[in-house]
């Protein structure tokens, strides 16, 4: 009986051992924009505005950062990683530029299981602006493009034990000039950390193979 014991308890701590082994992180993100390049403007704010002045008026491209909790590991989430805005002053007419948008993503492992970590992905893309106006005869007009936000720089990192990267789909959503705000969105993909036991498990598992080999010195000495 006590032999039964024993094994019943040695099972029953590795089955918990690896059961808390398959149980579910998550993780926290939070975005940084940066203007990198804009021809031909004037880039403030911490390089969240590109301001294009001529032409009659000016033309504002406003970014603003994006950030979620407890997303959970693994999974695959389209996330949005930028809004942006784009305001247009009256007697603008015929503006053209670009603006080149650098997007470092903070990521944040949240144990159990692996361990606390932090780490970036980064995103560059590229937005058009093209024939903006903003004129009493024609009203507002033009459009803003999504250009290249394909180009993906350190696209997988790993935090706590676990792997995360950045891909397609990516998404983009054209705002409205002088009205609703748009976004840009990339694909997180992790996979789970290769979790180490706890001490404590190893500790529970070693206690019950040390009772089993106990009873059987046991036995021994009692059938010598």
């Amino acid at each position: 009986m006590q032999k039964r014991v024993a094994i019943l308890g040695a099972l029953a701590c590795t089955l918990a051992l690896f059961a808390g082994g398959r149980a579910e992180a998550s993780y926290n993100y939070t975005t940084t924009v940066s203007i990198t390049s804009a021809p031909g403007t004037v880039i403030s704010n911490g390089g969240l505005t590109a301001t294009f002045t001529g032409n009659g008026g000016s033309v504002v491209v406003n970014f603003a950062n994006e950030g979620r909790t407890g997303l959970g590991v693994p999974s695959t989430n389209s996330l949005n990683i930028g809004d942006i805005t784009v305001s247009v002053a009256p007697g603008t007419t015929a503006t053209s530029f670009t603006v080149t948008v650098l997007d470092t993503i903070g990521l944040t492992n949240v144990p159990t299981p692996g361990t606390a970590g932090s780490g970036t992905l980064t995103v560059t893309d590229t937005i058009s602006l093209s024939n903006i106006s903003n004129t009493a005869a024609g009203g507002l007009n033009g459009t803003v493009t999504d250009g290249a936000l394909n180009v993906v720089f350190s696209p997988t990192t790993t935090i706590g034990g676990g792997t995360f990267s950045v891909g397609a789909p990516f998404g983009f959503s054209s705002p409205t000039l002088n009205g609703s705000g748009g976004n840009l969105s990339a694909t997180i993909t992790t996979t789970p950390p290769n979790v180490i036991p706890a001490p404590a498990s190893l500790v529970m598992f070693g206690l019950g193979l040390g009772a089993l080999g106990a009873i059987r010195l046991r036995r021994r000495f009692l059938s010598a």
